[in-house]
């Protein structure tokens, strides 16, 4: 009796999760992570760190963390990871311009990935 169910309940229940995995994953259903990378020179460092901060705050985003994401000579890479949220893409071109200007970074740009 056993075997019975497990056999019909495999075989009636593969169409439904069929379509279901074969849904497209919509971006407003899909948490993102978002990063605002920096590059500045090591000296700068201690600024660089916290120039996102101040310019993502200013823009009602939180900051879970300041990661740094490579060390050279010439160059350090720091990212800014939001706290889950969705994001304006245009709130965060606006602030990694503004980023940009700053004299002590070389560049400042941001990136999106989903979450596994």
């Amino acid at each position: 009796m056993v075997t019975f169910f497990v056999l019909g309940g495999n075989t009636l229940l593969r169409p439904p999760v069929d379509y279901i995995n074969r849904r497209p994953i919509k971006a407003e259903e899909t948490e993102a992570l978002y990063r605002v990378h920096v590059l500045c020179p090591p000296e700068a460092v201690t600024e660089a760190r916290d120039l996102p901060h101040e310019e993502l705050e200013r823009h009602h985003y939180s900051v879970r963390e300041i990661e740094v994401l490579s060390e050279g000579e010439d160059v350090v890479e720091l990212a800014a990871v939001l706290a889950p949220t969705t994001a304006n893409p245009a709130d965060l071109d606006a602030v990694t311009e503004h980023l940009a200007k700053q004299h002590n970074l070389a560049s400042a740009t941001w990136t999106v990935s989903t979450t596994s």
